[in-house]
């Protein structure tokens, strides 16, 4: 079966993936209203943090570039996300 599969089918499947979790998550929040708040405040807090490092980037060297991952990645998991952007950037020396 996996090799009647073409790159379009896996691409349906990986969108419909991602709908069904999207429709997952804001079942959840639909039925926690707390736990919005609490994620808007992630956001927020990992915005700022992304923010931070690239203010800092003058003095230390080390920055992250503002772009659409990085970005859902701030907003999505919040100052551990930015923190863990910093670690690959350190590591990996990209």
């Amino acid at each position: 079966m996996l090799a009647t599969l073409s790159s379009n089918g896996i691409g349906e499947y990986l969108l419909f993936g991602a709908f069904a979790f999207i429709v997952f998550l804001l079942i959840l929040l639909f039925r926690n209203p707390r736990l919005l708040g609490k994620w808007a405040l992630s956001g927020g807090i990992g915005c700022f943090a992304l923010w931070g490092v690239n203010a800092l980037s003058t003095f230390t060297g080390i920055g992250v570039g503002i772009n659409l991952w990085t970005t859902g990645i701030a907003v999505i998991l919040g100052f551990p996300g930015v923190a863990g952007l910093l670690i690959l950037r350190v590591c990996l020396h990209l």
